[in-house]
């Protein structure tokens, strides 16, 4: 395991334990790319889109996730504003 994987590991553990098990859902789908539209997480992690935008709301506010460069969906194939971790979580990957 290198600094890198060890210090996402560490972030991710200080911050899922204390989600809700919706957020930790949309978390763990984060987790997986650097960045995910709101259908594409509803998508991943089988819970309804309305939950997810809720649930990312939520996470934006809190400085968990933030917004990353507009572009196209892969599931609607509309404009959207993916989110992904903070810049400085980013960094370390």
């Amino acid at each position: 395991m290198t600094v890198a994987d060890t210090s996402i590991y560490a972030y991710r553990s200080l911050t899922v334990g204390d989600l809700s098990k919706g957020q930790a859902a949309v978390m763990r789908v984060i987790g997986e790319r650097t960045d995910h539209t709101r259908a594409e997480i509803a998508a991943r992690a089988g819970i309804p889109l309305q939950s997810v935008c809720g649930r990312v709301n939520e996470l934006i506010a809190a400085g968990l996730l933030e917004h990353g460069p507009r572009r196209l969906c892969s599931r609607t194939k509309n404009p959207a504003n993916p989110v992904r971790l903070p810049r400085a979580q980013l960094e370390l990957i």
